[in-house]
């Protein structure tokens, strides 16, 4: 019981130092989880790479990696998805705009990442 209570203390103390990924994650984390219930299955995907690029435009911005590496994240979550669940089950057109959307998507994410290559050693 103690190591859980110390646990939960240095939890709250992070949290204390760093409010701002609070404010990121919860929001982001309840928009993706509101685009997947609303958006038709055929397009769920694409609506979460183009959440994902914003996302990582946003981080861009802000400078913090945890927050890059979650748009990543996501991106890479798309990519199993498409792979899993779209290729099966979409019909044709529905599969031809995932594998686009994504593809131009994790274009551009590679474009901005290897342009600015110097300053990304800083923060990685």
């Amino acid at each position: 019981m103690r190591k859980i209570l110390d646990a939960i203390r240095r939890g709250w103390a992070w949290l204390d130092k760093n409010p701002h990924y609070l404010f990121y994650f919860v929001p982001t984390i309840l928009l993706t989880v509101l685009i997947g219930l609303e958006v038709r299955p055929g397009y769920r995907t694409p609506a979460w790479a183009l959440e994902a690029f914003l996302l990582f435009l946003i981080a861009l911005k802000m400078g913090v990696r945890a927050f890059r590496w979650f748009s990543l994240g996501l991106f890479l979550f798309c990519v199993g998805r498409i792979v899993a669940v779209d290729v099966w089950t979409l019909d044709r057109l529905g599969r031809i705009v995932s594998f686009i959307g994504l593809g131009a998507a994790l274009l551009l994410v590679s474009f901005l990442y290897t342009r600015n290559r110097e300053a990304w050693k800083k923060y990685l």
